[in-house]
């Protein structure tokens, strides 16, 4: 299990406000009354020693945000990101609304409402649903472990607008839990 250690979302309607410190992660089409394009970054700690040939399957883990009352369904593309960000202080602006590589990608399906994959006492629910990024990692390994990954809606101009938001590694509300990603390793075949 590789942890979340930093997760952001930069928003193009305040390009210069920091979102650190939020208990969700907003992600959102353009034309809306709140928010712009909204994208999350997010970095895990990935083992050093894994290689992209160890890599059986990958699947990254979210819980809906519990406490945020609405989110729509959406096609959503994982990204390995080129240049690192700060949880801290990265803003839209500061990184240019993200940049991220475009030659490899996994896509998903981000489910409706704010209850999916609720947790437990702060822990993943048995049987929680992820979204399978084998693709990405076994082909930009270096660049997720090292600047992470960003998610964003696959149609950022969709009209109408919709957004998604999905729990931070800050929330404390027990019904959720922070952003994970799950790697299977392939067995090493024993020599006859």
């Amino acid at each position: 299990m590789c942890p979340c250690t930093a997760d952001l979302a930069i928003d193009e309607w305040k390009p210069y406000d920091s979102q650190s410190g939020k208990t969700r992660v907003l992600l959102a089409t353009n034309k809306n009354v709140h928010h712009g394009i909204s994208r999350g970054l997010f970095a895990f700690k990935i083992p050093e020693t894994l290689a992209p040939s160890d890599i059986r399957k990958a699947v990254i883990y979210f819980s809906g945000c519990s406490h945020c009352q609405t989110g729509y369904s959406g096609r959503v593309g994982f990204y390995a990101l080129n240049i690192g960000f700060d949880e801290g202080t990265s803003t839209w602006y500061s990184l240019n609304g993200g940049d991220w590589d475009e030659s490899v990608h996994a896509e998903a399906v981000l489910p409706e409402g704010s209850a999916w994959n609720e947790a437990a006492d702060g822990q993943p629910p048995p049987g929680a649903r992820g979204f399978d990024i084998t693709p990405l990692l076994q082909k930009n390994l270096e660049k997720v472990r090292k600047h992470g990954v960003m998610m964003r809606f696959a149609d950022e101009h969709q009209n109408p607008s919709i957004h998604q938001s999905v729990a931070s590694r800050e929330s404390k509300d027990p019904l959720d839990f922070a952003p994970f990603i799950q790697i299977s390793r392939r067995t090493s075949q024993a020599a006859p």
